[in-house]
């Protein structure tokens, strides 16, 4: 067998392996996940959220991972592709801390606020040229029964990885919960506010 003949055989068979293997993304996802970097890449220009607390002591929330699952599918072919929803999530999370401390809101665990996120789905949206993925991810926050899934989409030149596009994804997603009035006012006590108001106003006009 000639030399060029074996090299093919040999590139052949490698690339059946690869084929039988699974690729988990997950860390390269997460590794991709610099908020600074991606903060300024994207011109955020966060506000001051602290000054708008009607909280009586300084303004904090709880973040909690509450995603279970530790496999999902990405693609099948022509490689099997996953991701661990529960590693991922806690990128997530650690993400979305980030926007808030940089918003003045303390992440702090034993804080009264406490929202629960959870990993839904993800999958590359067909757009022609620009390579676009889609991300799903679920808010809860059992004290006031607010449920809400927040869709983050990232996208890129024809050549990008799936790890960029999830990461542009996940920037995109953790903004809408952080700029979502309902989180806000949860958080900055203003939904409190409101509802005393409203219980006055049925006092005053029932005595």
């Amino acid at each position: 067998m000639s030399k060029i003949l074996k090299l093919i055989v040999a590139t052949i068979m490698i690339i059946s392996l690869m084929g039988c293997g699974v690729y988990n993304l997950t860390n390269n996802i997460i590794q991709t996940l610099q908020p600074a970097e991606l903060y300024e890449s994207f011109q955020v220009k966060p506000i001051n959220l602290k000054e708008q607390s009607k909280c009586p002591i300084s303004p904090t929330v709880n973040i909690v991972n509450a995603e279970t699952k530790e496999e999902y599918v990405i693609a099948e072919r022509p490689q099997k592709t996953i991701i661990n929803p529960k590693e991922l999530t806690k990128g997530i999370v650690e993400y979305l801390k980030y926007g808030f401390e940089i918003s003045k809101i303390k992440v702090d665990s034993n804080s009264s606020k406490t929202i629960f996120v959870s990993f839904i789905d993800t999958k590359m949206l067909p757009s022609g040229f620009i390579s676009s993925g889609q991300m799903r991810v679920n808010v809860n926050i059992p004290e006031t029964k607010f449920s809400k899934i927040y869709v983050g989409i990232g996208s890129q030149g024809p050549i990008a990885l799936g790890r960029a596009l999830s990461a542009y994804a996940i920037h995109d997603i953790t903004r809408k919960i952080i700029d979502d009035p309902v989180i806000q006012n949860y958080i900055l006590c203003k939904s409190e506010l409101v509802q005393e108001v409203e219980d006055q106003k049925k006092i005053e006009e029932n005595p």
